[in-house]
């Protein structure tokens, strides 16, 4: 919750995502302090779902960095514009940063929730709601900066990710929606990893 209300204020938009990182390793320790199998596998999961939508969120703002040393919300004012295949990568990962329906980051909170809940546990699907909210804060402020902002005159303009980055970008970005729909895979592994754990139990 800390991590999420720094990166709230942050105009950076890496410390923006740095931040944020931090606060998605909180949600993957609420998964393993619920103490189940269900608790462990969600905590697993959404640690998959990180893995992701990171991935790509860092992948899209290192391409951006690269081409015009863009490093502010100001600095990606219009991306939309120049890049749009970059930026609805970003808009993807955002989505599942977000929690939004149809992406794994929303099935992982999801499913965090239903195990906190089964072992009574009020405060976590407090804590998970609070620091989701604080998410879609100030995930907005880079959408907003990105499709709804003029670029400043003359300033340098955001390019379209080279294809080596591009095709790499769509993946990790198509996958954390995929999963969203059919998440049979991840949820597959994210219980067996439990269950290891566990020594072979069953949820």
């Amino acid at each position: 919750v800390v991590c999420s209300l720094q990166a709230v204020f942050e105009k950076d938009v890496r410390r923006i995502l740095a931040f944020s990182s931090v606060a998605q390793v909180g949600y993957i320790m609420l998964g393993l302090a619920v103490g189940t199998i269900v608790g462990v596998s969600a905590g697993l999961l959404h640690l998959l779902a990180h893995a992701l939508m990171k991935g790509a969120l860092f992948m899209a703002i290192g391409a951006a960095t690269l081409a015009v040393n863009a490093r502010t919300l100001a600095d990606f004012a219009g991306a939309a514009r120049d890049a749009p295949w970059t930026m609805a990568a970003l808009t993807m990962a955002a989505a599942s940063l977000m929690g939004m329906p149809l992406t794994l980051g929303f099935l992982s909170k999801w499913r965090l929730i239903e195990a906190a809940l089964a072992q009574n546990h009020v405060w976590i699907v407090v804590v998970i709601a609070v620091s989701s909210l604080l998410a879609l804060v100030y995930v907005s402020r880079i959408l907003e900066a990105v499709f709804l902002r003029a670029p400043a005159q003359g300033a340098p303009r955001v390019k379209e990710a080279p294809i080596g980055v591009l095709v790499p970008l769509l993946i990790l970005a198509g996958l954390s929606v995929w999963f969203g729909i059919d998440a049979s895979l991840p949820e597959t592994l994210a219980d067996a990893g439990a269950r290891a754990l566990f020594g072979g139990a069953q949820p």
